[in-house]
Order: C-alpha cells, then sequence, then structure tokens
C-alpha cells in the first residue's frame, strides 16, 4: 500500500515538474524589440563654469511584449571652473521603467509599438537644469527634456521629459497611432494588417487560475489587472471580438472550441474543463482574423 502511494507522488510530482518547465518555456518565448540607443553632445555655462556633455539613452523591450517599458539616461559632463577646478565626470540619470505620457500630464503603459521611439527618430536636442556647479561633488540633475525629430521630415517626433513633478520620466509621442487613426472600415482593416505585420508577438492572453480544476477566466492582456486597458487597446484599432477559442490536447488535437466569435466586452470569458481529464492543454484564440495567443494550462481535479 505504502509502494502504491509512493509511486502515486513520484508520478504527480514528475507531472507538476514538467508543466513549470513547459510553462517558463511558454513564457520566454516571445521576440523582445530590439534596443534603442541615441546619443547627442552640447555645451552650456553655469556661473563661472564652461562644460560639454554628452547624453545617451538607451530604450530596452524587458517584457519581451513588443513595446519600449525601460530607459537608461546617463551624461558625460566635462567641466572647466577656472580657480573652482576642472574635470569630468558620468551620471547615471535614470535607469528604470518610463511610461508614455496622456494629455492629462500622466502617464500610462504602452501597448502600441507605433508611438514608441523610433528607428526613423533622431535625438535632436538635450537640455537639462543643472542644481549645482558640476565641479561640486553634489552636483545633480533634477529635471531634463530630450526632443526627438524624424530623420525624413525633421519634425518633431517624441519627447522624453522628466520634470521635477514626476517621479519617473514620460515619453510624449507626436506619431499618429495606427490604433487611434480615423479612417473608413476598409482603411482600418488595411491598417490592422499593417500594424499586426509591424512585429512579432502572440496576442496576449490571461488565463486564471492555472492548474484549472473546473472553470477559468480569458480576457487579454499581460496581467488581469490590466486586461480593461488591453481590451480597449483593441478597441481602438477595430478589434470587437475574440475569433474563437479553442483547447488542444497533447496530440495537438481539438478537444473543445467554440461555436462563435466572443465579445470583448463580454470578457473575461469562462473556459470550463469539466469534461476534459487531468492533464497539460493548450488554449488558443484570435482577432482580426490573423494574431494569434496560445496559453498551456493544466486540468487538475
Amino acid at each position: 500500500m505504502k509502494i502504491s502511494i509512493l509511486k502515486k507522488l513520484i508520478k504527480l510530482t514528475t507531472f507538476f515538474v514538467f508543466v513549470f518547465v513547459f510553462t517558463q518555456s511558454q513564457m520566454f518565448s516571445a521576440t523582445a524589440k530590439n534596443p534603442k540607443t541615441d546619443v547627442n553632445s552640447g555645451s552650456g555655462s553655469w556661473g563661472p563654469c564652461d562644460y560639454t556633455y554628452t547624453v545617451k539613452v538607451t530604450y530596452t523591450d524587458v517584457n519581451q511584449d513588443g513595446t519600449y517599458d525601460h530607459s537608461r539616461v546617463d551624461i558625460t559632463i566635462k567641466y572647466n571652473c577656472g580657480l573652482l577646478g576642472s574635470g569630468n565626470k558620468t551620471i547615471t540619470l535614470y535607469d528604470g521603467n518610463f511610461m508614455l505620457r496622456g494629455s492629462d500630464g500622466s502617464g500610462y503603459i504602452n501597448y502600441d509599438p507605433s508611438l514608441d521611439p523610433s528607428f526613423l527618430d533622431s535625438l535632436s536636442n538635450f537640455s537639462f537644469t543643472p542644481e549645482s556647479c558640476p565641479c561640486d561633488s553634489l552636483f545633480s540633475i533634477t529635471e531634463y527634456h530630450l526632443t526627438y525629430e524624424d530623420i525624413n521630415t525633421q519634425q518633431v517626433s517624441g519627447e522624453y521629459i522628466k520634470y521635477t513633478t514626476d517621479s519617473i520620466p514620460l515619453y510624449t509621442s507626436y506619431r499618429v497611432s495606427i490604433m487611434n487613426k480615423s479612417t473608413t472600415d476598409n482603411q482600418v482593416n488595411v491598417e490592422i494588417e499593417d500594424f499586426l505585420n509591424s512585429f512579432n508577438i502572440p496576442l496576449p492572453i490571461v488565463l486564471f487560475p492555472n492548474p484549472i480544476k473546473s472553470t477559468a477566466a480569458l480576457t487579454v492582456g499581460y496581467n488581469y489587472q490590466e486586461s480593461n486597458e488591453a481590451i480597449i487597446t483593441l478597441q481602438k484599432m477595430g478589434i470587437t471580438s475574440l475569433d474563437y477559442v479553442k483547447i488542444y490536447n497533447e496530440k495537438g488535437e481539438v478537444v473543445w472550441q467554440s461555436n462563435e466569435a466572443i465579445d470583448l466586452d463580454k470578457l473575461p470569458y469562462d473556459v470550463k474543463v469539466n469534461n476534459l481529464p487531468n492533464g497539460v492543454y493548450f488554449l488558443e484564440t484570435q482577432v482580426a482574423g490573423k494574431w494569434k495567443g496560445s496559453k498551456s494550462f493544466v486540468v487538475a481535479k
């Protein structure tokens, strides 16, 4: 009897180790957006000091979701303050997550790659307000402003700004969002096609809880808390529903599918697994006729 129970425990432990390893591999399968680095140089003065500077800003896609979410800003200053001395110093002004600046001045998470700093954007200007003499050991910069221009039109395309009232830097994009253009239905379909072809990431979906005993909630987004924002983003693209929901077993066989499209306004959608035996499954859904998202899950009753 004890040997039988032990064998069952070993099998169950092996099963969940497999599920954990598989889930982790799926989690990191998305392709991150390539980093973007810009450099700008200039000069200025403060009191008796003359200085030159070089600023370097790098945007990275830490979350691997196809949009930039992290930025680092470094500045190197060479100064000559006469009798007060001369020298140089390198300061990291910021290294962390950043957001887009909304119309009310507050920050919000960006899900639209077309609003990111683009490789067509050149860092044309950098300005900052020194808090003290560059020769001072307590020298700091708390407010700075980076301006971007489109390399083709020379028009201002974005601004990365850290005001003293901002907790983190915020980026303002002056590019027209593919998600927000006012167009005819035909034009919207063309723009969605162009948008989906512009990056290679799966449709982000959330399935909770996982493992599932009987019912789980399916919605879009990178986590359950941001689902409403993700739904609004899709609706701005003219997407109003999930085309379908399918569940596959480990053999790749469809074991369940929805009979009709699912309105985004009705999310979260209840996924019921009462008729499925314990095991590993894969849920797939799609929007706009081509943008697919999938999630592995475990039925454990």
